[in-house]
């Protein structure tokens, strides 16, 4: 057997158990899946708005559950899909889970959804968990709607 062509996938680490990355077309899906095995991801969660089809089919071939949930990167949000990804994500945590949140560029819609996520399971606001993960991941929430979305985010 021949090992897989490409690049080697990175990921961004910005909580023990969730893992943030841009578009995953360019990369070699058996290398892709052995990263996702490597790091024990239980859950990729893609949020762009074009699936990943042979990455979602592989996943499911090695028991790793691919859910495609496109948000559009607008002026409007749909609060109750956001809402309802940020307590797949918490939810998956909690379990002891590693998750794998990605968009186009991993900037917008991946930290929609994974700022809310780690504010809520640290019990932190959304104030303090935003500069820390800046630092880690320069440049995201571009999206002025989605920054007032995240940055309004109760932990409840």
């Amino acid at each position: 057997m021949f090992a897989p062509q490409g690049p080697e996938p990175k990921f961004i680490q910005v909580h023990p158990n969730i893992l943030t990355r841009g578009h995953t077309r360019k990369f070699n899906t058996e290398r892709m899946l052995n990263a996702l095995q490597d790091r024990k991801v239980a859950l990729v969660l893609n949020v762009s708005p074009r699936a990943d089809i042979p990455l979602g089919a592989g996943c499911r071939t090695i028991g790793i559950e691919y859910k495609h949930a496109p948000l559009p990167d607008g002026k409007k949000i749909d609060h109750s899909l956001v809402t309802r990804l940020i307590y797949k994500v918490i939810h998956e945590v909690q379990n002891g889970l590693n998750v794998v949140v990605h968009c186009n560029a991993g900037r917008n819609r991946t930290f929609l959804v994974v700022v809310p996520a780690i504010a809520t399971l640290t019990g932190r606001p959304t104030s303090v968990v935003l500069p820390e993960i800046a630092a880690i991941r320069p440049r995201l929430l571009a999206n002025p709607v989605f920054e007032d979305f995240v940055v309004n985010w109760e932990v409840k």
